[in-house]
């Protein structure tokens, strides 16, 4: 989906609780070197910023992003606070519970999908 994003001219941020050297190694070996990066931070053993749930939004917002966007995808709830601002918010993976959840709070305009190794999104009917 990265890929696709790029191809039609959007703005990627990948915003993730991953360490970002780690996180920015993955970028660059899938061939993703031009992808910007919002991550978790360290320096030496000390976690400077661990970049989960609503501390997402802040790091955004000390970059100069701020909502809405046009598209957020996420695998977890504790990203609602991306999803929430987002036009379209797309859940991935979730279960039955999560998805339930995730539409109960973010109502019809959120979409989940079922990514499988190697293969694209697959749209999930509603419930």
């Amino acid at each position: 989906m990265i890929r696709t994003h790029l191809a039609a001219g959007d703005r990627v941020i990948v915003v993730t609780a991953c360490e970002h050297t780690l996180a920015r190694t993955v970028l660059d070996a899938t061939g993703l070197a031009g992808v910007e990066l919002v991550a978790s931070r360290i320096h030496g053993p000390r976690l400077i910023v661990h970049n989960h749930g609503a501390t997402k939004m802040v790091q955004l917002a000390a970059q100069g992003v701020t909502p809405p966007w046009r598209v957020a995808y996420s695998d977890s709830l504790s990203d609602l606070p991306i999803l929430r601002a987002a036009e379209q918010p797309v859940l991935v993976n979730a279960n039955p519970r999560q998805a339930a959840r995730a539409r109960r709070l973010l109502g019809a305009r959120l979409t989940t999908v079922t990514w499988t190794g190697g293969h694209g999104p697959a749209e999930e009917p509603d419930t």
